[in-house]
């Protein structure tokens, strides 16, 4: 009899863990704008995902954490020598905020006014949520 119990208290707790972690991965959904999504589904899992001007990186990793991101730098003077920078590490992805702080950045300007170059994938505004860009002049 007490076996019976222990077993059934066993099966319902991994009920409610299986439910929890389905409710986890659709609030992780809906607060990072599908990023995920379009991670799992568009971006081989061996691609490094480039980050620029953003404290949170942590749902770029995906959700095993297995995900390469590579940091990359918001100094370039140059557009050209920046793309160079990112196809010489293979990065054919950049997120980018959510921007905490007003910086004034080339790179920023370059991502939002370069649509030869890198197209919004995921994402709008970079002040108030990740935003991930397909990189086009690779």
């Amino acid at each position: 009899m007490i076996y019976i119990r222990t077993t059934a208290t066993f099966l319902v707790l991994l009920c409610l863990l299986a439910l929890a972690q389905q409710q986890r991965h659709a609030a992780k959904v809906v607060q990072y704008n599908g990023l995920s999504v379009y991670l799992d589904k568009y971006v081989p899992v061996d691609e490094p995902i480039g980050v620029v001007l953003s404290e949170c990186i942590y749902p770029l990793y995906g959700g095993d954490l297995s995900r390469k991101v590579v940091a990359v730098p918001a100094t370039a003077e140059r557009l050209d020598v920046w793309l160079r920078f990112l196809h010489d590490r293979r990065i054919r992805f950049v997120a980018v905020g959510p921007i905490f702080h007003r910086w004034n950045s080339t790179v920023l300007k370059w991502l939002n006014h370069s649509g030869n170059f890198f197209v919004p994938v995921v994402g709008k505004d970079v002040q108030n949520e990740i935003v991930l860009f397909r990189v086009t002049a690779n």
